[in-house]
């Protein structure tokens, strides 16, 4: 019955998340029927040949999730669901780049700022949702078109053979990832504590003339205490890899605290200068415009990577809530899919 459980998992792929247990419960219980039912009938055990084909005659797996979703009219229940995700996807790939770069220029630019004061500032989005709209017209176009002439090429080419594999419940951190998350943690750990010592690990030759904002040193403590707090999480899942709530709590932790340094670093320009005698400057000054240049787009990328990972982090820490607010009196886990978490009465 693997065959039948890959199938459940692609249509469950596609429906919306409230939905999913109740539908694919309701869907695996029909389709286990339809089997029993051929199997008594033919008087022996389905092989492989004959349950591809019973699925096959349901079709693929996001067409079965299409009917039961809202019926549209541009766009039919087969292509919707992919629609829907690709949709989601390319606004999100463009507009959050976008915003977070704008967020970025406008808490921490005063020129910015004067350049576009009170609600004018708003206007320099215009660039965004018009980008926006285009997109949604494009991506709308493309599918209502495969809508209408792919639709019947893409059922009758559909193979249940070619579903993904069963995903693994992840109930354990595997201990290799603990294990590596040490190594680079220590390995960083060590280079962050010897550079102040020995410029040359950052700078390598140039540690000669140039030098850190004297400005920056602030947050080196911070720095080295979230490093301390990654370590102990892993140190931690290395002993419990039991325990798959901490990495997405300590992380989400984590990224906010990074958001925050990075936010404050944004403001403290330039981060390198030269030291040593004046004449440096003509020789290295084109070179050090150019390094600050480089950092400070890398900054912005740092915030950037650390708002993406408080977004997720945070999706994972609700999943770890919701899974134990959903435990039974006993202390077990009711799990969707599981007896227990199937609604009464069905037969």
């Amino acid at each position: 019955m693997e065959l039948v459980e890959r199938y459940l998992q692609a249509v469950k792929f596609w429906l919306p998340r409230e939905k999913q247990d109740d539908i694919i419960a309701e869907l695996g219980d029909d389709i286990r029927s339809e089997i029993e039912e051929k199997e008594a009938a033919l008087g022996h055990p389905l092989d492989k040949g004959d349950l591809e084909a019973l699925l096959k005659r349901r079709g693929p797996p996001v067409v079965v999730a299409g009917r039961f979703l809202p019926q549209r009219h541009l766009i039919g229940p087969m292509w919707f669901p992919i629609y829907w995700l690709v949709l989601r996807l390319a606004i999100a790939a463009n507009a959050i780049p976008w915003m977070a770069v704008w967020l970025i220029l406008w808490l921490n630019s005063p020129g910015y700022r004067a350049a576009h004061p009170g609600m004018a500032v708003f206007s320099t989005l215009g660039t965004l949702w018009t980008t926006v709209w285009i997109q949604f017209a494009v991506i709308t176009l493309v599918f209502a078109l495969l809508d209408k002439y792919q639709s019947h090429a893409f059922i009758a080419n559909w193979k249940p053979s070619q579903l993904q594999p069963l995903r693994k419940t992840r109930d354990r951190v595997p201990r290799a990832e603990s294990t590596f998350g040490l190594i680079v943690s220590f390995i960083f750990l060590y280079w962050l504590l010897s550079v102040p010592g020995f410029p040359w690990m950052a700078f390598g030759p140039a540690a000669s003339f140039l030098s850190v904002n004297p400005g920056l040193r602030v947050f080196y403590l911070p720095i080295v205490l979230l490093t301390l707090v990654g370590i102990a999480q892993y140190a931690l899942n290395l002993v419990h890899p039991e325990w798959t709530w901490l990495p997405p709590f300590t992380r989400l932790a984590t990224s906010i605290a990074g958001m925050l340094i990075v936010d404050f670093m944004v403001k403290i320009y330039p981060y390198v200068t030269l030291s040593g005698p004046a004449p440096n400057w003509e020789r290295y000054g084109k070179v050090v415009d150019i390094l600050n240049f480089s950092l400070a787009i890398t900054v912005a990328c740092f915030w950037l990577a650390f708002a993406i990972a408080c977004v997720v982090h945070t999706y994972q820490c609700f999943g770890h809530i919701r899974r134990w607010m959903g435990r039974r009196p006993d202390g077990t886990p009711d799990l969707p899919g599981s007896v227990a978490a199937a609604p009464k009465g069905r037969s």
